[in-house]
């Protein structure tokens, strides 16, 4: 009977380890939600930030994206690769057009290709204040993602433009 309860609480521990480890295991998807949030804070831009502080994220948020990097913007008729310096510049002049700006991924679908590649679609919305003029952008977003040295890196970036806004 001893050996019994023994074996009882040892299943009863061992199931209660597998389920804590499943529910904080750190899955790829989660990591590329996490890199997804990561981006859209560095992306957004406060109302009082400073130009240094502007730099400085417009060059944190370079470090997201593999280097070069395949970028097309259909609204703009972009479409290239670019180094990650090249990159920055293009944040840090983006950022520049706002006073203020929030940033954000909505409706994200992540499909895991294998280990190390990943699609990420959804829609970006942009909200804010540019020239004293109020802004809000909305455009389909693709990105294919890779796995490099254990973080989710933008290989390629897609923003189209949403039909019927």
């Amino acid at each position: 009977m001893r050996n019994l309860n023994k074996l009882i609480l040892l299943a009863a521990v061992t199931a209660v380890a597998v389920l804590v480890g499943l529910r904080f295991w750190q899955s790829d998807e989660r990591a590329i939600g996490k890199q997804v949030a990561k981006i859209e804070a560095l992306a957004s831009k406060a109302r009082e930030e400073k130009t240094l502080d502007s730099l400085l994220r417009a060059r944190q948020l370079a470090a997201h994206f593999t280097d070069p990097c395949v970028l097309q913007v259909e609204a703009a008729d972009i479409s290239g690769d670019y180094s990650r310096k090249q990159l920055q510049d293009r944040i840090a002049m983006t950022r520049g057009f706002y006073t203020e700006a929030a940033v954000s991924v909505r409706d994200l679908d992540i499909t895991l290709v294998d280990d190390t590649h990943a699609t990420v679609l959804g829609t970006l919305l942009v909200k804010g204040e540019g020239n004293s003029q109020p802004v809000a952008d909305l455009q389909g977003v693709e990105a294919e993602m890779d796995k490099i040295e254990g973080d989710w890196l933008v290989r390629k970036l897609t923003l189209m433009e949403v039909v019927g806004r």
